[in-house]
């Protein structure tokens, strides 16, 4: 005899005899404003390493131009400028950890 444990899902069987099955609910994603979008603070899109910084402050970049690799869960992902201007702030340098959201560059 082989027994199957299944969640139970709160609703009668249907005439089939099956059961529903569960639906989980959609996560919820931050709303970014339009105000952030364009406000040239470059963030961490994951918690992980910087394992290089392609720019120096006070260089110019524009927008889609790739400014940090990071590292996390040993895959390497490639952090772009939101928007063109000059990095007045670079908060990081190789080797530095950071975490979900933090800001990495300030561009102006």
């Amino acid at each position: 005899m082989v027994r199957v444990w299944t969640p139970d899902t709160g609703s009668a069987p249907a005439p089939s005899g099956r059961r529903p099955t569960p639906r989980r609910r959609p996560p919820k994603l931050a709303q970014v404003s339009a105000a952030g979008a364009n406000s040239g603070a470059v963030t961490a899109p994951m918690q992980g390493t910087i394992v290089k910084v392609h720019h120096k402050a006070g260089e110019r970049v524009t927008t889609g131009e790739p400014l940090f690799i990071l590292e996390a869960m040993k895959m390497e992902n490639e952090v772009r400028s939101p928007v063109d201007g000059e990095i007045v702030d670079l908060r990081v340098q190789p080797g530095d950890r950071v975490a979900g959201g933090a800001v990495l560059a300030i561009i102006r």
